[in-house]
């Protein structure tokens, strides 16, 4: 049997290695410049959220308008949420500490002036998450809601997390010359294979 036999017949694919994604981090840049400093209204405030910690309210100004650096900005959040903040001397950059859905940035409103948009160039509210890895996946490119035939070309060879598999994709087949697809996902294994949402081609994955 051709080393790529099944591949060509299942997959529709050259051989090659497929790679899921790893979880991101949040990191928001400001898009308004800070060049100079700002200046501020009285009781100007920004109001933020990081990662699974409480919203805390940080006043960037007391009674009276002031004008603040991006550095000073940047002390001010730090002493909320430490590191998170930091500044080239133009733009305010916050980052998350975590990966992932827990890695989250939220604007909220506060009681104080709301300066959200002037320090940072967005409105409050609004939140940024980051995104769980997601594994690696392949779908095949023929139909496959038929049968196929596997009498003759029926091993793929793969390796998945780094374990090399040679799997018989007509294990579990009643007649290997007109394999369902059904057949040929329960012979690679469902914690492996499965079926497209249109019931049409085969899907590999990786466990993690």
């Amino acid at each position: 049997e051709p080393p790529h036999g099944a591949l060509d017949k299942l997959l529709g694919i050259e051989p090659g290695a497929f790679k899921g994604s790893d979880a991101t981090t949040v990191k928001f840049t400001g898009i308004a410049d800070l060049t100079g400093g700002i200046d501020l209204p009285a009781n100007a405030a920004i109001k933020l959220a990081i990662d699974d910690a409480a919203a805390v309210e940080i006043k960037l100004s007391e009674a009276a308008p002031v004008k603040r650096l991006p550095t000073e900005i940047v002390s001010a959040i730090n002493a909320a949420f430490a590191s998170a903040a930091k500044t080239d001397g133009r733009r305010i950059e916050l980052r998350s500490a975590k990966q992932g859905v827990d890695s989250r940035i939220r604007f909220e409103t506060p009681a104080g002036t709301d300066v959200t948009k002037p320090v940072f160039g967005v409105a409050a509210p609004r939140e940024y998450h980051g995104a769980a890895a997601t594994p690696a996946r392949v779908v095949g490119v023929p139909d496959l809601s038929g049968t196929t035939d596997l009498s003759t070309f029926r091993s793929l060879n793969i390796a998945i997390d780094g374990v090399e598999k040679t799997l018989d994709c007509a294990a579990k087949a009643a007649k290997p010359e007109a394999a369902t697809l059904p057949e040929i996902v329960d012979s690679i294994g469902p914690d492996i294979a499965s079926v497209s949402a249109d019931g049409k081609r085969l899907v590999l994955r990786s466990s993690s």
